[in-house]
C-alpha cells in the first residue's frame, strides 16, 4: 500500500464497527447514488490532502448510504514497519 490521502468512513462513532474505505466509484440504484467503500487494500489513495477533502465533501452531497466520513492519512507499509 502507498503513501497518501484516504476517505475513511465508518457506520457508527460510538461503538467499534469495522472502517472502510473509499474505492473511487459510485453506483446508481433506484434514482438514488450510492458510494462503493471497501478494505483499506480497495481504497483510492489521493496525493494531497486537499484532493481528498474535496473528493470527500463532493461525496457527502451526492452520496445517501454515508455521511459520517473523515480524511486519514495512509502511510507506506515500509515507513509504517521501520516506526
Amino acid at each position: 500500500m502507498k503513501r497518501g490521502w484516504v476517505i475513511k468512513v465508518c457506520q457508527n462513532r460510538n461503538t467499534y464497527i469495522k472502517d472502510y474505505y473509499y474505492s473511487g466509484s459510485i453506483y446508481r440504484h433506484l434514482g438514488e447514488y450510492y458510494g462503493v467503500f471497501q478494505d483499506i487494500d480497495e481504497a483510492k489513495v489521493y496525493t494531497s490532502q486537499k484532493r481528498a477533502v474535496n473528493a470527500m465533501e463532493k461525496l457527502k452531497v451526492r452520496v445517501w448510504n454515508w455521511d459520517a466520513m473523515e480524511v486519514e492519512l495512509l502511510e507506506d507499509e515500509e515507513e509504517w514497519k521501520t516506526k
